[in-house]
Protein backbone atom coordinates (compact mmCIF):
# COMPACT_ATOMS: atom_id res chain seq x y z
CA UNK A 1 0.00 0.00 0.00
CA UNK A 2 1.31 3.45 -0.86
CA UNK A 3 1.63 6.16 1.76
CA UNK A 4 -1.16 8.07 0.05
CA UNK A 5 -3.51 5.10 0.51
CA UNK A 6 -2.70 4.87 4.22
CA UNK A 7 -3.18 8.62 4.55
CA UNK A 8 -6.60 8.29 2.97
CA UNK A 9 -7.90 5.42 5.12
CA UNK A 10 -5.94 6.03 8.31
CA UNK A 11 -8.78 6.93 10.65
CA UNK A 12 -10.95 3.98 9.57
CA UNK A 13 -8.03 1.55 9.52
CA UNK A 14 -7.04 2.44 13.07
CA UNK A 15 -10.53 1.51 14.29
CA UNK A 16 -10.60 -1.75 12.33
CA UNK A 17 -7.17 -3.39 12.16
CA UNK A 18 -6.32 -4.85 15.59
CA UNK A 19 -9.96 -5.21 16.62
CA UNK A 20 -11.19 -7.39 13.77
CA UNK A 21 -12.05 -10.81 15.21
CA UNK A 22 -9.28 -12.81 13.54
CA UNK A 23 -6.61 -10.31 14.56
CA UNK A 24 -7.97 -9.76 18.06
CA UNK A 25 -8.21 -13.43 18.99
CA UNK A 26 -5.63 -15.20 16.80
CA UNK A 27 -2.97 -12.91 15.35
CA UNK A 28 -2.06 -10.41 18.06
CA UNK A 29 -2.30 -12.73 21.10
CA UNK A 30 0.04 -15.16 19.34
CA UNK A 31 2.31 -12.29 18.28
CA UNK A 32 2.67 -10.84 21.77
CA UNK A 33 3.01 -14.32 23.20
CA UNK A 34 6.00 -14.95 20.95
CA UNK A 35 7.60 -11.66 21.97
CA UNK A 36 7.26 -12.70 25.60
CA UNK A 37 8.60 -10.70 28.55
CA UNK A 38 9.50 -7.14 27.55
CA UNK A 39 9.98 -5.72 31.03
CA UNK A 40 12.44 -2.81 30.87
CA UNK A 41 13.32 -3.33 27.20
CA UNK A 42 13.84 -0.79 24.43
CA UNK A 43 11.92 -1.82 21.32
CA UNK A 44 11.81 -0.46 17.76
CA UNK A 45 8.41 -0.77 16.04
CA UNK A 46 8.68 -0.54 12.26
CA UNK A 47 5.64 0.53 10.22
CA UNK A 48 4.04 1.41 13.55
CA UNK A 49 0.84 2.75 12.00
CA UNK A 50 -1.55 3.99 14.66
CA UNK A 51 0.83 2.82 17.43
CA UNK A 52 -1.22 -0.20 18.56
CA UNK A 53 1.75 -2.56 18.92
CA UNK A 54 3.79 0.05 20.78
CA UNK A 55 0.98 0.81 23.23
CA UNK A 56 0.56 -2.88 23.97
CA UNK A 57 4.28 -3.37 24.53
CA UNK A 58 4.49 -0.46 26.96
CA UNK A 59 1.44 -1.77 28.79
CA UNK A 60 3.31 -5.08 29.10
CA UNK A 61 6.34 -3.41 30.66
CA UNK A 62 8.58 -2.13 27.87
CA UNK A 63 10.64 0.85 29.01
CA UNK A 64 10.60 2.59 25.62
CA UNK A 65 9.08 1.91 22.20
CA UNK A 66 10.22 3.92 19.20
CA UNK A 67 7.71 3.80 16.35
CA UNK A 68 8.63 4.52 12.73
CA UNK A 69 6.16 5.05 9.89
CA UNK A 70 6.10 6.86 6.57
CA UNK A 71 2.45 7.90 6.77
CA UNK A 72 2.16 11.20 8.58
CA UNK A 73 -1.58 10.64 9.03
CA UNK A 74 -0.93 7.37 10.86
CA UNK A 75 1.78 9.03 12.97
CA UNK A 76 -0.66 11.77 13.92
CA UNK A 77 -3.21 9.14 15.00
CA UNK A 78 -0.53 7.31 17.00
CA UNK A 79 0.43 10.52 18.79
CA UNK A 80 -3.18 11.53 19.54
CA UNK A 81 -4.13 8.08 20.86
CA UNK A 82 -1.01 7.60 22.96
CA UNK A 83 -1.55 7.18 26.73
CA UNK A 84 2.20 6.62 27.32
CA UNK A 85 3.96 9.80 26.10
CA UNK A 86 6.94 9.20 28.41
CA UNK A 87 7.52 5.68 27.11
CA UNK A 88 6.93 6.08 23.38
CA UNK A 89 8.30 8.09 20.48
CA UNK A 90 6.88 8.28 16.97
CA UNK A 91 9.01 9.37 14.03
CA UNK A 92 8.67 9.61 10.27
CA UNK A 93 10.86 7.20 8.34
CA UNK A 94 10.88 4.73 5.45
CA UNK A 95 11.91 1.16 6.21
CA UNK A 96 14.67 0.27 3.79
CA UNK A 97 16.41 3.62 4.07
CA UNK A 98 16.42 4.26 7.83
CA UNK A 99 20.05 3.77 8.75
CA UNK A 100 20.90 3.71 12.47
CA UNK A 101 18.05 4.60 14.84
CA UNK A 102 19.37 2.97 18.01
CA UNK A 103 20.34 -0.34 19.59
CA UNK A 104 17.32 -2.48 20.42
CA UNK A 105 16.84 -5.93 21.93
CA UNK A 106 13.57 -6.41 20.05
CA UNK A 107 12.24 -5.04 16.78
CA UNK A 108 8.65 -5.49 15.64
CA UNK A 109 7.23 -5.05 12.17
CA UNK A 110 3.53 -5.52 11.57
CA UNK A 111 2.72 -5.72 7.85
CA UNK A 112 5.85 -4.15 6.43
CA UNK A 113 8.08 -6.63 4.58
CA UNK A 114 5.48 -7.64 1.98
CA UNK A 115 5.33 -4.04 0.74
CA UNK A 116 8.82 -4.36 -0.75
CA UNK A 117 8.42 -4.00 -4.50
CA UNK A 118 11.81 -5.55 -5.34
CA UNK A 119 14.15 -8.10 -3.85
CA UNK A 120 16.69 -5.32 -3.34
CA UNK A 121 14.16 -3.30 -1.34
CA UNK A 122 13.36 -6.34 0.82
CA UNK A 123 17.09 -6.82 1.39
CA UNK A 124 17.44 -3.18 2.45
CA UNK A 125 14.55 -3.56 4.90
CA UNK A 126 16.32 -6.53 6.47
CA UNK A 127 19.55 -4.52 6.59
CA UNK A 128 17.73 -1.80 8.55
CA UNK A 129 16.52 -4.43 10.98
CA UNK A 130 20.02 -5.83 11.44
CA UNK A 131 21.63 -2.42 11.83
CA UNK A 132 19.34 -1.53 14.75
CA UNK A 133 19.15 -4.93 16.46
CA UNK A 134 21.62 -6.03 19.11
CA UNK A 135 23.37 -9.40 18.59
CA UNK A 136 21.04 -12.06 19.93
CA UNK A 137 18.09 -9.70 19.50
CA UNK A 138 14.91 -10.78 17.78
CA UNK A 139 12.75 -9.38 15.00
CA UNK A 140 9.06 -10.28 15.23
CA UNK A 141 6.94 -9.67 12.15
CA UNK A 142 3.40 -10.10 10.89
CA UNK A 143 3.39 -10.89 7.19
CA UNK A 144 1.39 -12.46 4.41
CA UNK A 145 2.16 -16.17 4.28
CA UNK A 146 3.41 -16.95 0.75
CA UNK A 147 2.09 -20.52 0.88
CA UNK A 148 -1.43 -19.41 1.76
CA UNK A 149 -1.30 -16.47 -0.66
CA UNK A 150 -0.75 -18.80 -3.62
CA UNK A 151 -3.62 -21.00 -2.47
CA UNK A 152 -5.85 -17.95 -2.11
CA UNK A 153 -5.08 -16.73 -5.63
CA UNK A 154 -5.31 -20.26 -6.99
CA UNK A 155 -2.18 -20.15 -9.10
CA UNK A 156 1.59 -20.05 -9.04
CA UNK A 157 2.68 -16.46 -8.43
CA UNK A 158 5.79 -14.81 -9.76
CA UNK A 159 8.36 -13.42 -7.31
CA UNK A 160 7.71 -9.70 -6.94
CA UNK A 161 4.21 -9.92 -8.42
CA UNK A 162 1.96 -7.03 -7.40
CA UNK A 163 -1.21 -8.26 -5.70
CA UNK A 164 -4.52 -6.50 -5.16
CA UNK A 165 -6.39 -7.08 -1.91
CA UNK A 166 -9.90 -6.12 -0.82
CA UNK A 167 -10.64 -5.96 2.90
CA UNK A 168 -14.04 -5.05 4.33
CA UNK A 169 -15.13 -1.64 3.00
CA UNK A 170 -11.65 -0.27 2.33
CA UNK A 171 -10.53 0.64 -1.13
CA UNK A 172 -8.37 -2.03 -2.82
CA UNK A 173 -4.74 -1.98 -1.73
CA UNK A 174 -1.61 -3.64 -3.01
CA UNK A 175 1.45 -5.49 -1.80
CA UNK A 176 3.98 -7.83 -3.37
CA UNK A 177 4.50 -11.56 -3.44
CA UNK A 178 7.80 -13.09 -2.39
CA UNK A 179 8.16 -16.85 -1.85
CA UNK A 180 9.24 -18.06 1.55
CA UNK A 181 12.54 -19.09 -0.03
CA UNK A 182 13.34 -15.44 -0.79
CA UNK A 183 12.65 -14.30 2.77
CA UNK A 184 14.66 -17.26 4.09
CA UNK A 185 17.58 -16.55 1.77
CA UNK A 186 17.78 -12.85 2.61
CA UNK A 187 17.36 -13.20 6.37
CA UNK A 188 19.87 -16.05 6.61
CA UNK A 189 22.27 -14.22 4.33
CA UNK A 190 22.09 -11.24 6.71
CA UNK A 191 22.95 -13.44 9.67
CA UNK A 192 19.53 -14.35 11.05
CA UNK A 193 17.64 -17.51 11.77
CA UNK A 194 14.05 -17.40 10.53
CA UNK A 195 10.92 -19.19 11.69
CA UNK A 196 7.40 -19.04 10.20
CA UNK A 197 4.61 -19.42 12.76
CA UNK A 198 0.86 -19.60 12.21
CA UNK A 199 -1.76 -17.61 14.16
CA UNK A 200 -3.56 -19.56 16.89
CA UNK A 201 -6.96 -18.67 18.40
CA UNK A 202 -7.13 -18.02 22.13
CA UNK A 203 -9.51 -19.81 24.48
CA UNK A 204 -11.66 -16.70 24.46
CA UNK A 205 -11.74 -16.81 20.68
CA UNK A 206 -12.72 -20.48 20.72
CA UNK A 207 -15.59 -19.64 23.05
CA UNK A 208 -16.71 -16.86 20.72
CA UNK A 209 -16.69 -19.04 17.60
CA UNK A 210 -16.79 -22.80 17.06
CA UNK A 211 -13.64 -24.71 16.13
CA UNK A 212 -15.00 -25.22 12.61
CA UNK A 213 -15.25 -21.45 12.10
CA UNK A 214 -11.64 -21.01 13.18
CA UNK A 215 -10.50 -23.81 10.89
CA UNK A 216 -12.04 -21.97 7.95
CA UNK A 217 -10.67 -18.60 9.05
CA UNK A 218 -7.14 -19.94 9.55
CA UNK A 219 -7.26 -21.44 6.07
CA UNK A 220 -8.71 -18.31 4.48
CA UNK A 221 -6.53 -15.63 6.10
CA UNK A 222 -3.10 -15.74 4.43
CA UNK A 223 -1.09 -14.49 7.41
CA UNK A 224 1.94 -15.74 9.29
CA UNK A 225 4.20 -14.52 12.07
CA UNK A 226 7.97 -14.28 11.71
CA UNK A 227 10.56 -14.80 14.41
CA UNK A 228 14.06 -13.90 13.23
CA UNK A 229 17.00 -14.05 15.64
CA UNK A 230 20.16 -12.10 14.90
CA UNK A 231 22.92 -14.69 15.34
Amino acid sequence: MTVAQYDEIGEEYAKYGPYQTFHKYAVYPRFFGLIGDVQGQWILDLACGDGYIGRELVARGARMVVGIDESRVMLDIATRNNPYPWNTEFHWGRVGSLGPVGSFSRITGGYVLHYSSSKDELSRMISDIKENLLPGGIFFGINTDPLKVERKFGRKLKPGERLEWRVENFKPFFNYFWPREVYDELFRGAGFSIEWIGPTPTEEGLQLHAAEWWTMELAAKPLALLKCVRL
